[in-house]
């Protein structure tokens, strides 16, 4: 399902609630090329939460992004050398809706390092939840088939 109708269906399903969108800053950055981002960044907020590869300055790319003077003076803080005012931004979507930047740290854990490590009958331990570990050993997932 596209994201857009998830997100419609969602907010028909849960009417009254605050719902947001999580996105690794590459997704939303990548947004132009989904399924109707005008309509998905009308309909909901958005949490932008920064990942390796990429930095809050990467932001400015975004289409979406209104680019105020709260925003400007954030750029030129950082431009100049200086530091984000706290470990969450929040800017203003071009809908008026909100998109919040949050800074975690990076760790380098992707699902193709957990399927080759299956795949190579190495643990996963730490690296998913347990649950998770369980349901894949238990289903044989990402297994060399021995046809």
């Amino acid at each position: 399902s596209y994201t857009v109708y998830t997100i419609e269906r969602l907010k028909e399903l849960y009417a009254g609630d605050e719902l947001f969108l999580i996105l690794g800053i590459d997704a939303f950055l990548d947004m132009p090329a989904w399924k109707q981002p005008e309509r998905i960044i009308e309909l909901i907020d958005i949490i932008v939460v920064t990942r390796g590869g990429h930095n809050f300055k990467d932001i400015i790319n975004s289409p979406y992004i209104r680019k105020d003077d709260k925003y400007s003076q954030i750029i030129l803080n950082l431009e100049i050398g200086g530091s984000l005012p706290d470990s969450k931004i929040e800017l203003e979507l071009i809908s008026g809706r909100r998109v919040k930047v949050s800074f975690v740290t990076s760790l380098t854990i992707s699902s193709t390092q957990i399927r080759n490590l299956i795949k190579n009958n190495y643990s996963i331990k730490y690296l998913v939840p347990e649950k998770i570990e369980k349901f894949i050993h238990e289903n044989g997932l990402y297994r060399v088939r021995k046809d």
